[in-house]
């Protein structure tokens, strides 16, 4: 697994975008909280259109 993980980071893009992930100047649980709100966000507005629609 750390061989795989090794020759991810050494890829140009991926490997730039795990360095940032680890870099400490990043606040990962509010960046996947945002992302998770997102979701939600985003999970409720197509319910919505469904129970809209049915009302149709």
């Amino acid at each position: 697994m750390q061989d795989l993980v090794r020759q991810w980071k050494a890829k140009p893009l991926h490997g730039r975008y795990r360095s940032r992930i680890e870099d400490n100047a990043i606040d990962t649980k509010a960046s996947q909280g945002w992302l998770q709100s997102e979701e939600e966000k985003k999970r409720i507005e197509e319910e919505e259109e469904e129970e809209e629609e049915e009302e149709e």
